[in-house]
């Protein structure tokens, strides 16, 4: 009923951004700091990584996104063709970000001029995930300019919720007969 509803899930347009080292993985923190891009970096750090994205060679895109997945669902993970893979899956990546986080129709002309020219790509999905994550890096420089606030509001929210889970536990103990 209304104390033990089922899960929704809440599902995105884009549910998974790619590893930028191996795009055969999600990105994740567990794999490394060259694996992801971090909210805090700064835009030079970004760069680097994005510079360092695996990609494929010809810079034509014989693949859609969705027969990609297909392939991937189905391919042995330890056969031949996942170097070929892998690089279509970076490429593909890219563009999920520059789709994500560039102007209207970038990603969509990037893939109309087709041959790619990947310097150019990554220069791209740099800059457009760098400015959009600036007024996040500003935002946090100023809270790391005042911990005591910081670790006051974080105190506060630790109470509230501290404070509606003893409410919600006493509604669960009634409703299961600890009560």
């Amino acid at each position: 009923g209304a104390t033990f509803p089922e899960c929704v899930p809440l599902l995105t347009d884009t549910p998974k951004i790619r590893s930028l080292t191996d795009p055969l993985k999600k990105m994740s923190k567990s794999l490394g700091e060259r694996n992801l891009i971090s909210l805090a970096d700064e835009p030079e750090a970004i760069r680097d990584k994005i510079k360092r994205a695996i990609t494929e060679t010809t810079g034509v895109i014989k693949m859609s996104e969705e027969d990609l997945e297909r392939q991937l669902a189905k391919t042995d993970l330890a056969t031949a063709t996942l170097d070929e893979l892998r690089g279509i899956s970076g490429v593909w990546n890219l563009l999920t970000m520059l789709k994500l986080f560039g102007k209207s129709g970038e990603a969509d002309r990037v893939l109309a001029g087709q041959p790619i020219k990947y310097s150019e790509l990554k220069n791209l999905v740099a800059t457009r995930v760098a400015e959009h994550f600036a007024p996040f890096r500003a935002k946090r420089k100023v809270l790391a300019k005042n911990p005591a606030k910081v670790r006051a509001v974080l105190a506060a929210g630790a109470k509230n919720a501290r404070a509606a889970a003893k409410a919600t536990m006493q509604i669960v103990r009634k409703k299961i007969g600890l009560r």
